[in-house]
């Protein structure tokens, strides 16, 4: 059984609520007119700002873990190397290879992103014991066999079960496979029961 889909207008908000860092992303990063699937991107942006805003309204508990934080710095500089390589027609790998110093102010900018999203929307970053990452670890590679799921996505929804949370704020389609978890989402192929 899949997992119970809510959609960002959902009456009662669960709490607390985990957010991934897709909403991050998304809620941070407004499309440029001509990207690809810019009309979708920007309804998924507007969305996002829209949800955090009832977030914050309506005093909702949400927090990440480390591995949102790290996913995030990581998806940040790539976005920003993938910008820069393409201005000189390179894959970001190779503009990187270049001059790997390059790294450091995208690191800064990621780091600095994250630290105005946490600031603004006030989530929390759960410190996790060392029994809590054992049973993050296992529980993960149940759900990577259990729902298919890949490592990163596996690890955020081990976070959630260890901690005793069900609901995920998401728009990976991936998540909508863990049965008894909630997923509320703006993405428009999960809402529409086709992932």
């Amino acid at each position: 059984m899949p997992a119970t889909i809510l959609p960002f207008t959902y009456a009662a908000l669960p709490q607390p609520i985990y957010i991934d860092t897709t909403f991050l992303i998304r809620f941070l990063s407004a499309p440029n007119a001509g990207d690809p699937g810019y009309a979708n991107f920007m309804a998924e942006h507007t969305d996002c700002v829209a949800f955090a805003r009832r977030i914050q309204a309506e005093s909702v508990h949400t927090f990440i873990s480390d591995w949102v934080l790290e996913e995030f710095v990581f998806v940040r500089s790539r976005i920003e190397m993938e910008r820069a390589a393409g201005a000189v027609s390179l894959r970001w790998m190779q503009w990187l290879g270049q001059d790997p110093s390059r790294l450091a102010p995208i690191v800064d900018i990621s780091f600095g992103d994250f630290e105005k999203l946490q600031h603004g929307l006030g989530f929390s970053i759960v410190d996790l014991e060392t029994d809590q990452q054992r049973a993050i670890r296992d529980t993960a590679r149940l759900f990577m066999r259990r729902y298919y799921l890949q490592s990163r996505d596996a690890f955020h929804l081990a976070v959630c079960d260890t901690l005793g949370n069900r609901t995920v704020v998401t728009l990976d389609e991936h998540f909508a496979r863990a049965d008894g978890f909630s997923v509320l989402t703006c993405n428009r192929t999960i809402l529409s029961g086709t992932p």
